[in-house]
């Protein structure tokens, strides 16, 4: 096909592309306004050993991290977190598919995402999932030290208690 041909069919049938154009756009228009708006909450945490600034400790940082995410998406977190909130309208399985927890491999970022369709529900889900004793029995040492092969001087601490921002799905 030579382009003189193919820029012949464009412009015969322009006005039809341009007719499939505008009616895709409204089409999508009018089916993003009858969705439902699902917002996003953010918590992300910051895990350092204070007063130790080596490179072992670092690393032994990052696993922390790595531990204080896969913590915060167990099972007795989020239900100790449905409990504290008293929100009685929600399961446990609708909590664990709205939850998001990320850990960067070598990082000591851990960023706890929650969405929902009430922005400050999830803000509130974000916030106490972000907790790092939410979840624990005893003291917050004792939890803490046996998900951090027993050194109890770790540090969490909150940099951003949560973000809401309009999410559609």
């Amino acid at each position: 096909m030579q382009p003189r041909y193919i820029l012949g069919l464009i412009r015969k049938w322009l006005w039809l592309i341009i007719l499939a154009a505008l009616i895709g756009g409204a089409v999508g228009a009018g089916v993003d306004h009858i969705l439902p708006k699902k917002y996003e909450a953010d918590a992300t945490l910051f895990v350092s050993s204070p007063n130790h600034i080596d490179e072992n400790s670092v690393l032994g940082d990052q696993q922390a991290a790595r531990a204080l995410a896969n913590f915060s998406q167990s099972n007795s977190v989020l239900q100790a977190t449905l409990n504290s909130l008293h929100i009685h309208d929600l399961t446990l399985p609708q909590l664990t598919s709205m939850v998001t927890v990320q850990n960067d491999l070598d990082s000591q970022f851990v960023i706890v995402q929650v969405r929902d369709k009430d922005s400050q529900r999830a803000a509130k889900l974000a916030s106490e999932i972000g907790n790092p004793f939410t979840g624990c029995t005893g003291s917050p040492k004792t939890c803490w030290s046996g998900i951090y092969s027993g050194n109890s001087n770790w540090h969490v601490g909150r940099l951003d208690c949560y973000r809401g921002s309009d999410y559609r799905h």
